[in-house]
C-alpha cells in the first residue's frame, strides 16, 4: 500500500507542471461551455418573449378594430337596451331578452331609466317608427340625442288623477240585532272604594200665600196694530217699439232703369250704359237716406243724381212719374250729354221708399 502511494506521489511530482496546465485548460473549457449554454438559453427565452409580445400586439389591434367596427355599426353591436318608439310618440324600454323595463304610456319616466342604464355601462340603442336603429348618445332636458345628430322628444307621462276612496260607514250589526259600541265604559277614577253617601233632602221653603186677600186681575197689555205693507200698483208694461229695418230692392231698381232708358229713347235720346261705380254710389246714397229717414242730395266723385222718396208712389213707374212731374228733374233725365249711370231703391219696414238715379252730367 505504501509503495502505491509513493508511486503516485512520484508521478505527481514528475508531471506536476503538465497536470496544472491540463487542469487549467479543462477549467477554462468548462467555464466557456457553461457561459455559452447560459447565453443560448437566455437568448431563446428573449426571442420567445418577443414573439409572444408581437402576437399579443397583433391580437390586441385586431380586437380594437373589431370593437371599433362594432361601435360604428349599432346593428352589429350587442343591444343591451333597446328603446322602441311607437306611432303615438310614446317610448318602450326593453332589455335584450325583450322584457319591458319602462313604458312612457303607463307613466314611467323613460329618460331616467335610459340615463341609469347608460351610467351603468349598458349599450342603449333607439328604434324609431320606421324601424331605423341608432345609438343613444345622451339624454338631456327630456330629449334623447342619437349619434347621428337627431333628437327624439319624450312625451311627458300622463298622470291620472288619484281618486279618493269613499269612506262608507260600516254596520257592525250582530246577528241578534245588538249594536256593539266602540266607546269604552267610563272608568271610576275614585281611589276610595267607599260608596258615596246619599244626598240629604232639605225641605224647600215655600212663600206664605195669604188666601184671604183677593188677587188682582192681570190686565193684558195692548199690542200695537200690525201695519200691512202697502201694495204699490204695478206699472203697465210698455210694448217695445219694433225696430225699423230697410232693404235694397234689386228687381225694382232694374225695372226703373229700363223705364228710364225707354223714356229717353221715346224722346229721341240715347239709352245710358249701366256703370258699376254709379251703381255703388247710388246704392250707398239710397241706403243712407233710408237710415236717416229723409231724402237729400249728395256729392259724388263725378256726375250727379236725382232723388225722391215717400209712400205716395210705390212702383218703378210711379217713381219715374214723380221725376217727370218736376220740371228740373225731368230736364236732368232728358239731358242729351248723358252716357252712363245707375239707380238704386231702398224700402224700410214702415213702407217708405228711397230712390236715387245717378248719371254723368
Amino acid at each position: 500500500m505504501n509503495k502505491k502511494i509513493k508511486a503516485i506521489i512520484e508521478f505527481v511530482k514528475v508531471h506536476k507542471k503538465e497536470s496544472i496546465g491540463l487542469g487549467v485548460a479543462l477549467g477554462v473549457a468548462i467555464v466557456g461551455y457553461s457561459g455559452y449554454a447560459i447565453n443560448k438559453h437566455y437568448s431563446n427565452k428573449i426571442k420567445a418573449a418577443e414573439t409572444n409580445n408581437i402576437a399579443l400586439t397583433e391580437k390586441k389591434e385586431d380586437s380594437s378594430e373589431t370593437l371599433e367596427n362594432k361601435e360604428d355599426d349599432p346593428k352589429e353591436a350587442e343591444n343591451d337596451i333597446v328603446v322602441e318608439e311607437n306611432e303615438d310618440g310614446t317610448l318602450i324600454v326593453k332589455d335584450k331578452e325583450g322584457n319591458t323595463i319602462a313604458d312612457s304610456s303607463k307613466g314611467d319616466d323613460v329618460t331616467k331609466v335610459i340615463t341609469e342604464k347608460k351610467e351603468a355601462g349598458s349599450n342603449v340603442n333607439i328604434k324609431d317608427k320606421d324601424g331605423k336603429t341608432e345609438k343613444v348618445d345622451k339624454v338631456e332636458g327630456g330629449s334623447i340625442t342619437v349619434t347621428g345628430g337627431g333628437t327624439v322628444t319624450v312625451k311627458p307621462p300622463v298622470v291620472a288623477e288619484a281618486t279618493k276612496p269613499t269612506n262608507k260607514p260600516s254596520n257592525n250589526n250582530n246577528a241578534g240585532g245588538n249594536v256593539e259600541s266602540n266607546s269604552k265604559p267610563q272608568e271610576n277614577n275614585n281611589s276610595n272604594n267607599n260608596p258615596t253617601p246619599p244626598a240629604q233632602n232639605k225641605p224647600v221653603e215655600q212663600p206664605n200665600i195669604d188666601n184671604n186677600k183677593p188677587q188682582q186681575p192681570v190686565e193684558p197689555k195692548p199690542q200695537p196694530p200690525v201695519e200691512k205693507p202697502t201694495e204699490k200698483p204695478q206699472e203697465p208694461v210698455k210694448p217695445e217699439k219694433p225696430k225699423r229695418t230697410w232693404e235694397y230692392q234689386g228687381a225694382m231698381s232694374q225695372e226703373l232703369w229700363s223705364l228710364f232708358n225707354q223714356y229717353r229713347q221715346e224722346n229721341g235720346l240715347n239709352a245710358l250704359n249701366w256703370n258699376g261705380q254709379y251703381a255703388s254710389w247710388t246704392k250707398q246714397h239710397a241706403e243712407e237716406m233710408a237710415q236717416k229717414e229723409s231724402t237729400f242730395h249728395k256729392s259724388y266723385p263725378e256726375g250727379g243724381q236725382v232723388v225722391t222718396g215717400g209712400n205716395v208712389y210705390t212702383t218703378a213707374s210711379g217713381f219715374l212719374q214723380a221725376f217727370k212731374n218736376s220740371p228740373q228733374h225731368n230736364k236732368n233725365l232728358l239731358d242729351d250729354e248723358l252716357t252712363e249711370g245707375a239707380c238704386a231703391i231702398y224700402k224700410d219696414s214702415n213702407g217708405q221708399f228711397y230712390v236715387t238715379i245717378g248719371f254723368d252730367y
